[in-house]
């Protein structure tokens, strides 16, 4: 099934991860995948 996943929701998955099963503050977790504004993946 993996080779059915997509680009973002592999990324999606690696973030929620980091934040919930290890808590990693969302400020990192924007810095790790290169995003702008850490509200694009508060959400």
């Amino acid at each position: 099934m993996l080779h059915l996943a997509s680009r973002h929701w592999l990324r999606h998955s690696y973030a929620r991860s980091m934040v919930v099963e290890h808590g990693v503050p969302l400020p990192i977790v924007q810095r790790i995948l290169g995003h702008a504004s850490v509200t694009t993946i508060a959400g």
